[in-house]
């Protein structure tokens, strides 16, 4: 059985902060306000040696109930990179229609609209994050 692992100290951020509080949660990273540059947002862990039935978890809200722009790409994307960040990869890559698919999903790209309030998120790292 894989130990619990909390890697909250082993965080690397662009462009957010540290919040005390946060729609009604405490010691929060947050993406607030536009983005300087109109560069990217980044929250990086450390290099991590991960396997089988390792899974990822956190708690996630977009706008805190608050409706975001709809002529800018609001979207969260979970990446990974096994080559030291030179290239990056969904960890789950979505599977919608047309394409043949055994379950239809929106891989690891959130979307405000479906995280309006707190939810937690828990993934099983499949073996291409390995």
């Amino acid at each position: 059985m894989n130990e619990l692992v909390d890697d909250g100290d082993h965080l690397s951020v662009t462009q957010c902060r540290l919040s005390d509080s946060y729609c009604r949660k405490m010691k929060t990273i947050s993406f607030i306000g536009k983005p300087s540059n109109d560069d990217e947002r980044l929250l990086t862990t450390e290099s991590m040696h991960i396997g089988t039935g390792y899974i990822m978890q956190f708690q996630f809200v977009m706008g805190c109930g608050l409706p975001y722009s709809e002529t800018v790409d609001n979207r969260v994307y979970l990446e990974y990179s096994t080559d030291h960040g030179i290239h990056w990869n969904l960890v789950i890559e979505p599977c919608l229609p047309p394409a043949p698919c055994e379950s239809v999903h929106q891989g690891t790209m959130y979307d405000w609209t479906q995280f309006r309030e707190w939810t937690r998120i828990t993934i099983a790292l499949p073996v291409a994050t390995w």
